[in-house]
């Protein structure tokens, strides 16, 4: 259900074709929108409001990193029950409705002008963001060994790569990776989740292979550029660290002012 009026009932919200920066922002929004729906209740209360036969337009999320491929549809159907499923009649087929794949549900056929407001509304919140290249990582710090702790605490954050971080197990969408130094291919820093996902945020390193070849991950582009690595921790009385903050705090305390 990637591109344009693919399928019957189905059209695209948002959607991004081998662009990245978009791909990070879906990636984000379609996250953010499980505890955002239109109605602000949460996605299961809405499906199980909604009785059979009321045309709906629903909210699906798309993800094809393969094909560099992310979009955000609106398919407009009939909701019915079949067994202990709740499936979207279009009417030459249907879909199961699961939390995994919908996002959203409102009823009428005109819900994709609600759908593109509210996500336009989500990624409101975001960094300005433009693709991650090579020339990025060029000159970035390298390893201090003589460096006390209290030293490497210190540095400034080089480099911010936000986006759709795609490890064994779910992808951590709207992360962030805050970069302090480049080693022989190898990027360290740490790496910032929102919480109560499956990830945990922690200090740590990835390779710039994939950093660079993953669909999705780009680079905050206006990023302070006296962000420390120890506020982004928070130690060194810097306060509480960025792992314990929500989304659109993190992303408002990495601006430049």
């Amino acid at each position: 259900m990637s591109g344009s009026n693919v399928a019957p009932g189905v059209e695209n919200v948002v959607e991004a074709l081998r662009d990245p920066v978009r791909a990070a922002q879906i990636g984000y929004a379609q996250h953010a929108w499980a505890d955002q729906t239109v109605s602000g209740a949460p996605f299961s209360q809405v499906v199980a409001a909604l009785s059979d036969g009321r045309e709906v337009t629903a909210l699906v999320f798309q993800d094809n990193p393969m094909e560099e491929t992310s979009s955000l549809d609106a398919i407009v159907g009939i909701i019915r029950t079949q067994g202990a499923n709740r499936v979207l009649d279009v009417g030459v087929g249907g879909y199961v409705i699961t939390e995994e794949t919908f996002r959203d549900i409102v009823v009428g056929s005109n819900g994709r002008g609600v759908f593109a407001a509210h996500y336009e509304k989500l990624v409101s919140v975001l960094p300005e963001l433009e693709p991650l290249t090579a020339d990025h990582l060029l000159d970035l710090p390298g390893e201090n060994v003589d460096a006390s702790e209290e030293e490497q605490i210190g540095q400034r954050i080089a480099l911010t790569i936000f986006g759709n971080r795609r490890m064994p197990g779910p992808t951590a969408y709207g992360s962030l990776f805050f970069v302090t130094e480049h080693n022989e291919g190898v990027l360290d820093g740490f790496l910032y989740v929102a919480p109560g996902t499956y990830w945990e945020s922690e200090h740590g390193s990835t390779y710039v292979k994939d950093a660079l070849g993953q669909h999705g991950l780009v680079r905050v582009k206006n990023q302070d550029p006296n962000l420390l690595f120890a506020r982004v921790m928070g130690v060194l009385g810097h306060g509480e660290g960025f792992y314990q903050q929500e989304p659109a705090e993190v992303y408002a305390a990495i601006q430049a002012h």
